[in-house]
């Protein structure tokens, strides 16, 4: 490839990383498939100045500064400039341009004070300029005099390729050296987009149902080539898995950019707005909601629910010529469900989403690409998810998986080492292991006031996640009372961070018809606002309905709030939504809001309705064409219903894992007690939970009541009527396993080494590992009946000699240090480096008997010997060099350790010790 970024540190504005990225993203797939080089420095300092970003290739050097603005740009060259009405400042100067002009000037002096030497003497006078817009602008080039024209260029994110690829000039013609040497010269770290290129790979269970995997070596090209044979062929789906950090939306760019290079036309989907409008500003494309895209904005009649309530029925609107040929692009799969699903007051289509989204699918049907995290909490039923393609797969289309097996190192490190901790498990289906909070980022702690503080201070600062809404409610109201202290906490009060269960329309009632129209102004589900003024009148909606001893009242409440993507917006809301313990109405509530919604609807038209009934011929033209009117009028109020569309709000301080789910704060604060499934920790359920919450996190994810589970979670100590009490010795051995035989055959044995026994070719290869990188080398090897005696000799030239006895088995019962008086401090130093970890060679077993070392940390008994029985069993032997035990360990296949037995103890004291250890 010939490109390579380098960037100082993170921007200190969002978007300007989005920026950056943006434009790596675009520089990286066009250069791939180029010879010429190009570098993109970000974020650095030269004489001074902070440069936003810099791109050097062999025919041009361009200086650039990001400005995140759109709209019409008013250029001046002294004077201020504008984009639409606001100004547009160019850091401390007067506009981008001068901005620009300094920047490349202290880039002059920098080059010429000697700094970078370059033999091919280029004019540096052509040094360019561009003032990248991270919106889509206007801009008369008319405006900028000709002389300036010559180097100095306003563009887009849109247009910065093209722009790019144009800044050329002929007095510049940089050598791969010189090129190289302005690297150097600038000493910026390079820049990985996903992180360093230091990846962990997750196990493959061997029953695993998806197809393609690939190792980590070159595993994106080899998904984009998989991805680019896809394309080009007649087949349907391409499914695109993987956890957090594993490079999905670097692939993503990549895909859709090989997309467009074969001119394919693109259908970009999220499975909500706010969701699209993040990864439209990630610069891929424009994203719509699938609600959007598959269902019209207006109702075409009412369906009525067993319970009596009226939804409004959105019709699907996507059909098969609007998809033909198309590529349909659906990220965060796993956030779509074809579980049946309904709003308090609207169903879209079936309510089935996924089949409604096929039915747009005919005997061709087009490109459909998914990208999703398999790892995270799914809408409705696992088999229901998008991503899992059960629905594909029942309609016979054909679907082509790929999983992205590593996770690439990226910051927050300890954040994504917990997720594939987690991930890991999940995949091969043991759940016997937590992994640990005992650092920075992925904290372990108790409830505290700082909590409060925290959750309390602004939007996407800090949540309070739970497994369950009256939990999430409980600390809501804490977090009122407590911490905000508000005169009335059970009201909504100034101040108030809020978050949209629904979206919520704008509603506007025209003035001169009864009617009732959506404005285009939404407030989308998952926002968070701040209250800016309450009303004080709430509305009660009352009605004694049949069957019913007491009325059924629904409470509607007047509100201002600043909303980001509207500013200040006028809302009724539902008050009982807002205080009850659970997101929801109850049904008699919904009911009477339907009833109501109807006779408003009914009273709007009621000149209409006299009319109606006035005509005598029912089946006339002119009765159906009234009645057609009628009841078309009808439908639409009760869809636009100020009541039915009050906004269902709930405080923002806490909420459930699955509410926050697809959204991200700085700090979580996670109620790690129970899943939203039960009490039960050992399931996928709890695991996924726990990812999904760890997923909301950006910088800190701090643990509450976190379980610890290990292989011993459930463990029992069993007593042994046959356990033989009396003095015994362990000693620890030397532990090593066989490798592949074609590391045996590269061997190249020392002095004295002259067997064809394949078990102590193993005991060389290891011991020879074990001294890789240190200042020992085996320099002589004396075979023996029953023992080898190594000579291990240090880079001071002096020599330790190590006797390791074996039993017939090989199996290397202990090391003997003879040298161990005279050499003290070095024989140590080698102990050190020749200590193995016991171990057998079940995984499962493996895994067990790690945690039984963990577990004897804390005390002064190791582990020194283990040997497996059955894969189901092994007996551990443990001693303290006074004491010694030999343990018989049940392990299940779920990887927990079902029982320990003592068999062998040197006394009562040690079987009673272990007993209440483990019983503790």
């Amino acid at each position: 490839m010939g490109f390579k970024a380098f960037r100082g540190s993170s921007f200190n504005h969002s978007h300007e990383n989005q920026a950056f990225n943006a434009l790596y993203d675009m520089l990286s797939a066009e250069w791939e498939e180029r010879d010429e080089q190009l570098y993109l420095f970000g974020n650095f300092f030269v004489a001074g100045k902070e440069l936003d970003a810099l791109i050097v290739k062999h025919n041009a050097i361009i200086v650039i500064d990001f400005k995140n603005f759109g709209g019409e740009i008013t250029f001046s060259e002294n004077g201020p400039w504008y984009c639409d009405d606001v100004v547009v400042k160019g850091g401390n100067s007067r506009n981008p341009f001068l901005q620009i002009r300094s920047n490349k000037f202290a880039l002059l002096d920098y080059v010429k004070n000697g700094r970078i030497e370059f033999h091919s003497k280029p004019n540096l006078g052509h040094i360019a300029g561009l003032v990248m817009f991270h919106q889509p602008i206007e801009l008369d080039e008319g405006q900028i005099p000709q002389q300036i024209k010559s180097w100095f260029h306003v563009c887009d994110l849109n247009k910065a390729l093209r722009t790019i690829d144009a800044i050329a000039s002929a007095e510049i013609d940089l050598s791969s050296r010189e090129l190289a040497s302005i690297e150097y010269a600038f000493s910026v770290p390079e820049y990985f987009p996903d992180g360093k290129p230091v990846t962990k790979v997750i196990t493959i269970a061997a029953n695993d149902s998806v197809e393609n995997v690939f190792t980590p070596i070159g595993i994106q090209k080899a998904v984009l080539k998989q991805a680019n044979d896809w394309l080009k062929s007649d087949h349907c789906s391409f499914i695109l898995k993987g956890m957090s950090s594993s490079g999905k939306r670097t692939m993503l760019r990549q895909i859709v950019r090989s997309a467009i290079d074969k001119n394919k036309s693109l259908l970009l989907i999220a499975p909500n707005a706010r969701l699209a409008n993040k990864y439209t500003a990630l610069g891929i494309g424009e994203f719509s909601s699938i609600y959007q895209v598959l269902y019209s904005n207006k109702s075409d009649g009412i369906v009525k629910k067993s319970n009596g309530v009226e939804l409004a029925k959105h019709p699907i609107i996507l059909t098969n010529e609007q998809v033909r040929d198309k590529v349909i692009v659906i990220v965060e799969a796993h956030l779509i469900s074809n579980s049946y699903y309904d709003m308090d007051s609207a169903v879209f289509g079936s309510g089935h989403m996924v089949n409604d989204l096929l039915t747009a699918f005919d005997t061709k049907p087009p490109k459909l690409l998914l990208m999703g995290d398999p790892y995270q909490l799914s809408r409705g039923d696992l088999d229901q998810c998008l991503l899992s393609a059960q629905a594909l797969k029942d309609k016979e289309l054909d679907v082509e998986e790929v999983f992205l097996d590593q996770q690439i190192e990226s910051e927050p490190k300890e954040l994504h080492k917990f997720q594939f901790e987690i991930a890991q498990q999940m995949q091969l289906q043991q759940f016997n292991q937590l992994p640990t909070a005992d650092n920075d980022v992925v904290t372990q702690m108790a409830n505290g006031s700082v909590i409060g503080q925290d959750i309390a201070t602004g939007r996407y600062h800090a949540v309070y996640l739970s497994a369950l809404n009256d939990v999430a409610h409980k600390i809501n109201f804490a977090a009122k009372q407590k911490v905000l202290q508000q005169a009335n906490p059970y009201m909504l009060n100034v101040g108030d961070l809020i978050d949209f269960h629904t979206s919520t329309p704008v509603i506007t009632v025209q003035a001169n018809v009864n009617e009732i129209e959506p404005s285009t102004d939404w407030i989308h589900s998952g926002e968070i606002a701040t209250v800016t003024h309450v009303n004080e009148h709430i509305e009660t909606v009352e009605l004694l309905l049949k069957g019913r001893d007491v009325t059924t009242t629904v409470r509607i409440g007047y509100f201002r709030c600043n909303v980001p993507t509207l500013g200040e917006t006028s809302l009724s809301y539902i008050v009982d939504y807002l205080h009850a313990e659970k997101p929801e109405l109850t049904q008699d509530q919904m009911l009477v809001l339907s009833i109501k919604a109807r006779e408003q609807a009914a009273n709007a038209f009621g000149a209409l309705k006299d009319r109606l009934d006035r005509i005598v011929d029912k089946k006339s033209e002119q009765y159906l064409s009234e009645k057609k009117k009628y009841d078309e009028l009808i439908q639409n109020h009760i869809a636009h219903s100020p009541l039915l569309n009050a906004a269902r709000i709930r405080y923002a301080y806490a909420m459930t894992v699955h509410r926050a789910q697809g959204r991200q704060w700085n700090s979580v604060y996670l109620d790690a007690s129970r899943g939203p499934s039960g009490e039960s920790i050992t399931n996928d359920s709890y695991f996924r939970f726990l990812y999904t919450a760890s997923m909301c996190a950006e910088t800190n994810f701090n643990l509450l009541k976190y379980p610890k589970l290990t292989p011993l979670y459930q463990a029992q100590f069993v007593p042994n009527s046959n356990c033989k009490v009396g003095p015994f010795s362990i000693v620890k051995g030397f532990s090593y396993q066989i490798p592949e035989r074609q590391e045996l055959e590269k061997i190249v044995f020392p002095i004295g080494f002259n067997s064809g026994v394949e078990e102590l070719k193993a005991l060389f290869f290891c011991v020879a590992n074990k001294l890789t990188g240190s200042d020992w080398r085996i320099s002589e090897i004396k075979q023996h009946s029953y023992q080898e005696i190594y000579t291990f000799e240090h880079s001071s030239k002096k020599k330790i000699r190590v006797r390791f006895t074996y039993d017939k088995s090989v199996t290397v019962k202990t090391l003997v240090f003879p040298d161990m008086e005279n050499e003290r401090e070095l024989t140590i130093e080698l102990q050190t480096l020749l200590d193995s970890s016991v171990s057998v060679d079940v995984p499962r077993l493996n895994v067990a008997l790690g945690t039984i070392t963990s577990f004897l940390d804390s005390s002064d008994y190791n582990v020194v010997q283990a040997k497996e029985r059955s894969e189901w069993e092994m007996l551990v032997g443990i001693s303290n060099n006074t004491e010694s035990i030999e343990l018989k360990v049940y392990v299940g296949k779920d990887g927990m350790v079902s029982k320990i037995m003592p068999e062998k103890a040197s006394s009562e004291e040690v079987i009673t010790f272990f007993r209440e250890a483990l019983n503790e």
